[in-house]
């Protein structure tokens, strides 16, 4: 969910930039997921 790609785009940049909402939704209820578990490890 953090990882970067060669030119330093999130893999929810690269699903906004090629207009995957689904995609996008779901890495947004990925992350909200763990942020609400581990909130000090984010």
């Amino acid at each position: 969910m953090w990882a970067l790609d060669i030119d330093f785009h999130t893999p929810k940049d690269l699903a906004a930039i090629n207009n995957k909402e689904d995609i996008l939704r779901f890495l947004d209820s990925a992350i909200a997921k763990v942020e609400a578990s581990e909130p000090k490890k984010v």
